[in-house]
């Protein structure tokens, strides 16, 4: 017992110290709790013992560790990496394996470090293992790093939306991923992945928006997001979520009649609503909680500031 204590003191050391590096990335910032979400849910999904799913969400928090051996210039270099600095990057694997080698306890752990970025069919950098000599875990983790990647912006690139990522990943399967691994997560909802956390739906047509407002709470909450007024009433009556965060001047059904109807829903009408919205007029204001808004917020906000809102309106429902 007190050996596996000491290996889990050491693991979350490790893990503590890969995410204050993370952290001074503003590309990656939360990155491998996210990757460990959807590792994890991937793994319930095909069954994976206890054992395996704990190692799963060790090589998955610390699989990018091996990033504190690379140069903070290239990988906050502004737009595509030179073939010389990809290579430089594409050494955290190996140097992360050797990193927690010496504390792991399992063989699986490294090897989910080490061969987080080969590809199914072999096709990845300097790869040495190929289909399923690739550990299984290392599979999964493949998937999910990816996925969170193309979700997430990058100095060159904004986020895909998740519909653009999943069309990706359908084209890769074979290629990149597993069949096995990539086929289990498209079968997947936004809720599957993190099914700990409580929901909060973002309703706004600008996806910059939609993508700071995640970037804000996805490390607490599980973030879903609507486009427009129509698929927010939607979402709101398929998924129940605990909160929503509503835009006013969107497409199809703007947000004051989307609240409307979901507070005139019997099933969804005790879902709080809070208008986020550029429009800071006291009549728009006034007009909000006739619909039925429970709440009003402006933009531009501060991440605190909409952490603590969303907090406060939590509160109200704490059991959704």
């Amino acid at each position: 017992m007190v050996e596996r204590e000491l290996r889990e003191i050491s693991l979350e050391a490790m893990a503590v110290l890969s995410f204050a590096h993370e952290a001074k990335d503003r590309y990656a910032a939360g990155h491998s709790r996210r990757v460990t979400d959807i590792a994890t849910a991937i793994g319930k999904r095909l069954s994976l013992n206890e054992e395996e799913l704990t190692d799963l969400k060790w090589g998955s928090l610390l699989h990018d560790i091996g990033k504190i051996a690379v140069d903070e210039l290239t990988i906050n270099k502004p737009g595509r990496l030179t073939g010389a600095e990809y290579e430089h990057v594409m050494t955290h694997p190996i140097v992360g394996a050797s990193i927690v080698r010496p504390v792991a306890g399992s063989k699986s752990i490294t090897e989910i470090i080490e061969h987080h970025h080969s590809h199914y069919d072999g096709s990845g950098f300097n790869q040495k293992l190929r289909g399923e000599d690739i550990p299984l875990l290392a599979r999964i983790v493949a998937l999910a790093d990816a996925y969170d990647a193309m979700t997430s912006p990058r100095s060159y690139r904004p986020a895909l939306s998740r519909d653009e990522a999943l069309s990706e990943i359908r084209r890769s399967i074979g290629r990149q991923f597993d069949p096995a691994v990539a086929n289990a997560f498209l079968e997947m909802s936004t809720a599957d992945i993190t099914p700990g956390r409580r929901r909060i739906l973002v309703t706004d047509d600008e996806a910059s928006i939609r993508l700071l407002v995640r970037s804000i709470l996805g490390n607490e909450y599980a973030v879903i997001e609507a486009g427009n007024g129509q698929k927010a009433v939607e979402v709101a009556q398929s998924q129940h979520p605990a909160l929503i965060l509503m835009d006013v001047l969107m497409p199809e059904k703007d947000g004051l009649q989307a609240c409307y109807e979901i507070k005139a829903n019997l099933a969804t009408k005790d879902i709080p609503v809070v208008m986020l919205t550029a429009i800071d007029l006291e009549m728009n204001k006034k007009l909000a909680a006739n619909w039925g808004a429970d709440g009003y917020m402006t933009k531009p906000f501060t991440p605190q500031e909409l952490l603590d809102a969303v907090t406060q309106f939590l509160k109200s429902t704490p059991n959704s």
